[in-house]
């Protein structure tokens, strides 16, 4: 239930500060945008407020039953860690109740990628995309001291390459 935010990013805007001492109780669930096993993404709303921001939840009862508390709290941890690459949204806290725990992230997703690419791209949105995947490389590229850090500390994630379908594969 503690936030996850490193003091030094502490003196972010004053917009996102509702945001940054959240219960579950003030959030309003607007839309999934994606779901896996134990958990799902989507948007939430501050009850009172016209801010959207991205929200992972993830189902206490679940997670038990398929014995990831393990990785729930390494998710975590990991996020936190790498909240200050270009890739990774700023996590703005974290917080449960009986049924859920919760990650607030500084970000206002739309939609998965793969809802976006299930039709031809018109030649500007390719390019938008590449360019964004370009990016993204760059950072993590750049990080890779971080990463190697960061996974050689959480043993369940490797990184051994990135394929067709998968986003990057880890062992």
């Amino acid at each position: 239930k503690s936030s996850l935010i490193p003091k030094e990013n502490q003196h972010c805007a004053d917009d996102d500060l509702p945001f940054r001492r959240v219960q579950l109780s003030d959030l309003e669930w607007k839309e999934c945008i994606y779901a896996a096993d134990c958990s799902e993404i989507g948007l939430v709303q501050i009850r009172g407020s016209d801010k959207m921001k991205s929200f992972k939840r993830f189902y206490i009862k679940r997670v038990n039953d398929l014995r990831k508390e393990k990785q729930v709290f390494q998710e975590k941890d990991m996020m936190k860690t790498l909240s200050k690459s270009a890739c990774v949204p700023e996590v703005l806290c974290t917080c449960a109740d009986q049924s859920y725990l919760g990650i607030l992230l500084n970000c206002c997703l739309c939609c998965s990628l793969a809802s976006i690419l299930n039709a031809p791209l018109s030649e500007s949105s390719a390019r938008f995309y590449a360019a964004s995947v370009v990016v993204a490389l760059e950072e993590l590229h750049r990080e890779v001291y971080s990463l190697q850090r960061c996974f050689s500390r959480y043993s369940y994630a490797r990184p051994i390459g990135i394929s067709a379908g998968d986003y990057l594969t880890l062992r």
